[in-house]
């Protein structure tokens, strides 16, 4: 009787999730590190309303000495993929607390949620590879594991771009890519956050201003871009559509400004195909 194919990693492969969780660490310790979180106590004390199932967060007894050191040894634990998924949980709640704090949950569209949402799918799906701590003692990888990861964080870049196409049919249809209507929009944000805007960006919208045609074509095709964005998850036209998000996304950045969604850059790692490092151990 032939003996079952035992599928293990190949060990360059299996480096993929160590990589984009190194970087969402590194990610993450940049941007709320820029908070400087022992300045929170000096917001209003009724200034905190977190709301849904954020409201437990109002109860918790949190300095924000406390706040910062429980952020920065969570952030620590999920770095060194040691006693996976406490660290990337407790990042979760940690960031989820500084978010509540500083945005007071009644603020939307923030750009930074990626950071929070990352963490929580590290938290569903764990899985480290070779550069881990979990890894040196135990050893243990499934394939199923690194799959739902992959999948949870790939969705997690696919969502906003198909819920923002769905916004845009849902409040003005098929019409949003006219000219006219594009030029309301990239005017709006040029009067009203071009402190934010960097030299080659002004030149940039300036450019695509004046050519109404240019622009209409690039506004309808984004639209576009974003409904079929989906099919990257489940067909194989991820090769194509994947590289066209990136494009998209980096268009995003000089038109809107650097701050425009530069924290999901980092799950662009995520669609790179580690899971086909996994070969037939009988083969090796």
């Amino acid at each position: 009787m032939t003996p079952a194919k035992k599928k293990t990693p190949h060990f360059l492969t299996s480096l993929g999730p160590d990589l984009g969780r190194v970087l969402l660490v590194a990610n993450a310790w940049w941007h709320m590190d820029s908070y400087n979180l022992k300045n929170l106590d000096k917001f209003p004390g009724d200034f905190f309303h977190p709301q849904l199932f954020f409201s437990f967060f109002k109860s918790l007894p949190i300095s924000p000495e406390n706040l910062s050191l429980l952020f920065f040894s969570a952030l620590t634990l999920t770095a060194l993929g040691f006693l996976n998924p406490l660290g990337p949980f407790c990042t979760f709640i940690a960031t989820a607390f500084i978010f509540g704090w500083r945005y007071n949950f009644g603020f939307f569209h923030w750009s930074d949620v990626i950071i929070p949402l990352s963490f929580l799918a590290l938290t569903l799906a764990p899985y480290t590879g070779p550069l881990s701590m979990d890894y040196f003692f135990r050893r243990q990888q499934k394939r199923q594991a690194l799959e739902r990861q992959l999948f949870l964080f790939r969705f997690l870049m696919v969502y906003p771009f198909f819920a923002a196409g769905i916004s845009k049919l849902r409040n003005t249809g098929w019409q949003w890519g006219q000219a006219e209507n594009m030029k309301t929009i990239l005017s709006f944000n040029y009067a009203n956050f071009s402190q934010f805007l960097t030299p080659s960006a002004r030149s940039f919208n300036d450019y695509i201003l004046a050519r109404p045609q240019l622009l209409s074509l690039g506004a309808y095709g984004v639209l576009a871009l974003e409904v079929l964005s989906p099919l990257a998850l489940w067909t194989r036209a991820d090769r194509v559509l994947v590289p066209l998000l990136l494009l998209c996304h980096i268009g995003f950045m000089q038109v809107f400004g650097h701050d425009f969604l530069q924290f999901s850059l980092v799950l662009y790692v995520y669609w790179l195909p580690w899971e086909k490092g996994w070969v037939d151990s009988r083969a090796r």
